[in-house]
């Protein structure tokens, strides 16, 4: 299932991409935080590192591919019950799929709202760096359906740096390795700031009629 989902994001990216003007790459560090079961809030902070692919399609429409790697953490707090794991360390991959839409596009400033799909794997440890062993009907691969906001500031050689916030919304309950029944799927929060380079500027396919 993993394998397909992947594929299939990839073959979206490139069909689009051969429709698409501009090539972009982005990069940069995130802080990432945790809620669930073991935190109420999203107090502990992680960090992953982020890269992406993206295209632009005119000024509404961007397609993205996004490659998230990093950790996050939690602890139960004396407000939450005892849990027999009260800690732990979670090391993730996350790849993804993304449509940006410009709900602001002025001269020098982009903003835009960026639902997607992709995969989240991951593997939680205890304190003493001991890896979880999940529930077998959990696993550690799940769906993610991210939402992100970000806002860009655009130089003259067409060069940007900027700042998202992404829900990345993995659709498991099992990030800290506390399972119940009838919680809600476990949480998590980005904050990517980002370099974002052209790479290329592509031509459109065209068809040329031709007259007798």
């Amino acid at each position: 299932m993993k394998n397909i989902l992947i594929t299939i994001l990839c073959f979206f990216f490139l069909v689009t991409q051969a429709q698409e003007k501009h090539l972009y790459i982005s990069f940069g560090p995130s802080p990432v935080s945790y809620k669930g079961e073991l935190s109420n809030k999203y107090s502990k902070w992680g960090v992953s590192g982020n890269i992406s692919l993206s295209t632009s399609k005119g000024n509404f429409l961007h397609n993205e591919l996004e490659l998230s790697k990093g950790y996050f953490s939690g602890q139960s707090s004396s407000e939450n019950p005892s849990f027999t794991n009260d800690f732990f360390k979670t090391s993730f991959v996350s790849v993804n799929y993304a449509l940006h839409f410009n709900i602001l596009r002025k001269k020098k400033i982009n903003i835009s709202l960026s639902p997607g799909i992709g995969i989240f794997r991951f593997t939680p440890f205890d304190s003493n760096g001991n890896k979880h062993t999940l529930p077998e009907e959990q696993g550690n691969t799940s769906i993610m359906l991210p939402l992100k906001i970000s806002s860009e500031y655009v130089f003259t050689n067409n060069y940007r740096i900027g700042i998202s916030a992404r829900w990345m919304s993995p659709q498991t309950d099992a990030l800290d390795n506390v399972v119940k029944k009838g919680t809600k799927n476990d949480k998590i929060v980005q904050f990517y700031f980002f370099i974002k380079i052209p790479l290329m500027k592509m031509k459109q396919n065209t068809t040329s009629k031709k007259t007798l």
